[in-house]
């Protein structure tokens, strides 16, 4: 594959990655500046959500169902 072709999946997939954990830190900030203490569960509620998602995708994946259609639900419930 040429590097042209790869380096904007890699900055794309990057700035995702990067996105999410700014999102954890930001909530982790957020719960130490209101409480006074840092909640380390915020880290856990994250890992669930991610393997559950993952569990999902797979599943769907085997059972056939498209998974584009289940993007805009997991941003908007």
């Amino acid at each position: 594959m040429s590097i042209l072709v790869r380096l904007p999946q890699l900055l794309i997939y990057g700035i995702i990655s990067g996105s999410i954990l700014a999102l954890g830190g930001i909530g982790v900030s957020l719960t130490y500046s209101i409480l006074g203490f840092s909640n380390f569960a915020h880290g856990d509620i994250m890992a669930l959500g991610a393997y559950i998602t993952l569990g999902l995708l797979g599943l769907f994946t085997a059972l056939g169902v498209p998974n584009t259609p289940l993007g805009p639900l997991s941003f908007g419930g």
